[in-house]
């Protein structure tokens, strides 16, 4: 988490003092309650970041699916021969039993 610098801090506690009608004695409390609400737009301010950091991991993810995708489309198909393969003949042996006619 990203804490609020002292400038940020004395910044948010003047307005803070002047929205409260520049009361006395209230110095600590004015700038506790600046701290605290600048700790919390930082807070608020990571998360959203961190959401967003997220869902562009995310699309980055989904587009390179896609481009491997596409790839593997556009890949020229080769056969698959699934089918049993036949007995080679044996060789030295003729493959008609009966003698050709001349």
């Amino acid at each position: 988490m990203i804490t609020p610098t002292h400038d940020e801090i004395a910044q948010q506690a003047h307005k803070l003092w002047q929205d409260r009608g520049c009361p006395d004695g209230f110095d600590t409390e004015i700038w506790l309650q600046a701290e605290h609400e600048l700790m919390e737009t930082a807070a608020a301010a990571s998360e959203i970041a961190i959401e967003h950091r997220a869902a562009h991991a995310a699309a980055e993810h989904e587009a390179e699916t896609v481009a491997i995708q596409k790839q593997e489309a556009r890949a020229p198909q080769m056969p698959h021969h699934n089918a049993p393969r036949g007995k080679p003949a044996e060789t030295g042996k003729p493959l008609w039993k009966q003698p050709h006619s001349s």
